[in-house]
């Protein structure tokens, strides 16, 4: 029973989960990303 308040639509979650603090400094944070080979843009 998906119909139920308990579930989240599936893409509600997932900007939450990834983000587990606030990133302050984004030029650093997007060149690790990219670093690292996790690109998002």
């Amino acid at each position: 029973m998906k119909d139920q308040i308990t579930y989240l639509p599936d893409n509600a979650d997932r900007s939450v989960a990834k983000q587990k603090f606030k990133i302050t400094n984004w030029p650093t944070y997007n060149k690790a990303l990219i670093n690292r080979g996790s690109i998002t843009f």
